[in-house]
Order: structure tokens, then sequence, then C-alpha cells
């Protein structure tokens, strides 16, 4: 399992190359042009794109989901501290079942990224080991 840890909080991607018709771009470069097998693809520059490509998607998912669980916890406080007014206590308390739903929402799909992440690293390295002849190291 990959475990990141990002000081920052950032809620936008931006894209390796500038751009995202830069960010294709490079990864066409990098692939090569033998569609069948790859056999001319920088496996090893690959996987360093590919890295900088997962990173950004998942600190963009962490951070979301870091502000949203804040949010949550924010409404539920307000919501009890506000319990005279049972009205604006009430919708309180609905905007921050709300935010509960959205913050497990993104929680699932920061896990599915991860889950990605993973087996596309394991493929990159498998074919690195495969072509380093390495392929007795598990």
């Amino acid at each position: 399992m990959i475990y990141k840890e990002f000081k920052s909080l950032k809620f936008q991607r931006s894209y390796i190359g500038g751009s995202r018709r830069n960010e294709d771009e490079m990864f066409l470069k990098v692939q090569g042009t033998q569609e069948d097998d790859y056999s001319d693809c920088d496996w090893l520059e690959f996987r360093k794109l590919l890295i900088k490509y997962w990173d950004d998607i998942l600190h963009v998912f962490m951070s979301w989901e870091y502000f949203i669980k804040i949010l949550t916890i924010c409404l539920f406080i307000t919501s009890i501290v506000l319990f005279k007014f049972q009205q604006i206590s009430l919708i309180m308390f609905g905007v921050s079942i709300i935010s509960f739903l959205t913050f497990i929402f993104i929680r699932k799909k920061r896990i599915r990224i991860i889950s990605n992440y993973d087996f596309t690293l394991s493929i990159v390295s498998n074919e690195i080991k495969k072509i380093f002849g390495l392929d007795f190291i598990v």
C-alpha cells in the first residue's frame, strides 16, 4: 500500500508540463512509437512521470478530504452549540450530514486512486525488472 503525506493543501490539479496537452505529449514521447509491445518505451522516465501524475491527483483528493472533514466537524459542533435555536440547529445538522456523506464518498475515491496508483506502479516496476534482467527479485 502506498502512503503519502503532504505538508500543504492543494485543491486544484496542476499538470506536469503546464497544461493537459503538454502532459499528454510528454507521456506519448516517453512511450515511444511501437504500439504493439512498447519496446522503445523509456520505462524509467515513464515511471518518474507516472509518480508525478498520481502524486498530484492524490494530493488534491487528500486536501479535499481533509477540508471536508474539518468542515463537517465545525458544522456539527455549531449545530450542537446553537441547539437553543432549533431551526438553525437542524439546518446546520442536516448540512453536516450532507458534508459527512461527501467526506465518505471522497475517502472511497481516494482509496480507489491509491489502489490504481499501486497497480500501475507495480506493472511499470515489473517491466523495468524485465528490461534489466531482474525478474528473480520480488
